[in-house]
């Protein structure tokens, strides 16, 4: 979420950087750089309404929230006797109106991309969301171990997006 807030500030700011430099381009009549940089200025722009749409709806995500989930990537190079692995530990949400997992934001109910199944066992959850002809899997080794846990969070995503999650391997 602070990386997405920080690629508006960065766009944002550039716009208006460069908006003042279209105005000192005008002050001194050089029309050819005003014509390139009102093109670059508007590439920019468009840009920086996307970002702004992506943030609220991370802010959405994370507000509407129905389960998160610390993800940890573990990163190492070729080499793993020089440099030692380094982690990255994000957040992953998941909520009705779409998942944020870094900087990646999945929005549900637009475009014909939704929330198509859950399944949920003892370690993992899997999502399927997409459309019917593009669908895309996530894997969430959720954490939880408690019977009753479980069963919340599969009746908060049967109420909240109408999906009907499969709960499995709680047979004793």
């Amino acid at each position: 979420m602070q990386m997405l807030r920080k690629k508006a500030i960065i766009l944002g700011s550039s716009s208006f950087i460069g908006l003042g430099v279209c105005c000192y381009l005008v002050y001194n009549h050089s029309l050819n750089l005003l014509s390139i940089l009102l093109i670059l200025i508007t590439a920019t722009t468009v840009c920086f309404y996307r970002q702004l749409q992506r943030l609220s709806t991370a802010s959405l995500i994370m507000e509407n929230s129905i389960l998160t989930v610390p993800v940890v990537t573990v990163w190492s190079n070729s080499d793993s006797s020089s440099l030692p692995k380094r982690k990255k530990s994000t957040l992953m949400v998941v909520s009705c109106f779409g998942i944020l997992s870094g900087n990646e934001v999945y929005k549900f109910n637009c475009d014909g991309i939704r929330l198509l199944a859950v399944e949920i066992n003892r370690e993992s959850m899997f999502l399927t969301f997409g459309t019917e002809e593009k669908e895309r899997h996530i894997k969430l080794l959720h954490g939880l171990s408690n019977k009753e846990d479980i069963r919340l969070i599969a009746e908060k995503f049967r109420y909240e997006t109408g999906v009907i999650p499969v709960v499995a391997g709680w047979h004793k």
